[in-house]
């Protein structure tokens, strides 16, 4: 693998999207912010890579992909932090921010509130069914019951 910088420009001198956010991408599911990946660099600002996402779903797919990989970064930055932080107060207060970030940015894995979801057969909507019953037959079923006990 090489050290170069991969090229982030097209022919004509504009950003080549794909590979800039692949690079950003990259960036994010190692824990940094977009915030934190555009200042000071040789990439677009943040407010271009925000439009970039908003108008292509293939884009917005995989930076919501790199979003949810940071998340299981932070949460085993938690344990690094546990493990060698000596200062308990510093620690606790690096472990919420991480934890908290993870629950806010990943609820499936990392929520605290439990739902529960009732649904039909794979998945789809509940069925529910009527039966239209003789009322001749419940009087025959209830009288034969009836004379049983």
């Amino acid at each position: 693998m090489s050290n170069e910088a991969p090229n982030l420009r097209s022919e004509d001198g504009s950003w080549d999207r794909a590979a800039v956010m692949e690079v950003v991408c990259e960036r994010i599911a190692g824990g940094e912010s977009v915030r934190q990946i555009c200042e000071g660099s040789d990439l677009p600002d943040r407010k271009q890579i925000n439009r970039w996402i908003a108008s292509d779903e293939g884009l917005r797919k995989l930076y919501l992909e790199a979003c949810r990989a940071r998340t299981y970064f932070h949460a085993e930055e938690v344990i690094e932090i546990a493990d060698t932080e000596p200062d308990p107060a510093v620690a606790r207060v690096r472990m919420d921010a991480r934890r908290w970030h993870c629950a806010k940015f990943n609820r499936v894995d990392f929520g605290e509130k439990v739902t529960q979801e009732h649904v039909g057969k794979d998945g789809g909507p509940i069925e529910q069914k009527t039966t239209v019953v003789d009322e001749r037959e419940v009087k025959a079923i209830v009288d034969r019951v009836e004379a049983e006990f």
